[in-house]
């Protein structure tokens, strides 16, 4: 038996559509919340593809993060007071960025990055 979609009714296996996740502008790219129908508790996956070239304002995490290059070619920047440093990561690379830091995402146009951050209510976390 496969799992064709979401299913309310199973507790341990989902396969949540990307359909029903809306995407949200981040700068040069689109976010969206693949994983939010299935109320994962921790841990939160995400699609980000870039709509053209170029970088994100900074965002400092208040979480930890991977990222996964599906297709094109990514960056992050890594903002430290007046220093940068720039990861490259092309098409099967993975990053990970550790809480707390500041970065600016960016990539080509049409990039399509995996995220995977946790823990997933950082916003409402303490609250």
């Amino acid at each position: 038996m496969s799992v064709s979609a979401f299913d309310a009714r199973r507790t341990g296996v989902r396969r949540p559509l990307l359909a029903h996740a809306p995407a949200e502008p981040f700068g040069p790219a689109r976010i969206a919340h693949w994983s939010s129908a299935a109320n994962l508790d921790l841990l939160g996956t995400y699609l980000m593809v870039f709509d053209s070239t170029g970088v994100s304002d900074p965002w400092t995490l208040a979480y930890e993060e991977s990222l996964y290059v599906i297709s094109g070619e990514a960056w992050i920047v890594e903002l430290a007071g007046e220093d940068e440093c720039t990861s490259t990561a092309s098409v099967g690379d993975l990053l990970v960025i550790t809480r707390g830091a500041t970065v600016r995402y960016g990539g080509m146009e049409g990039t399509q990055l995996l995220l995977s951050i946790a823990p997933v209510n950082w916003d409402t976390e303490g609250a």
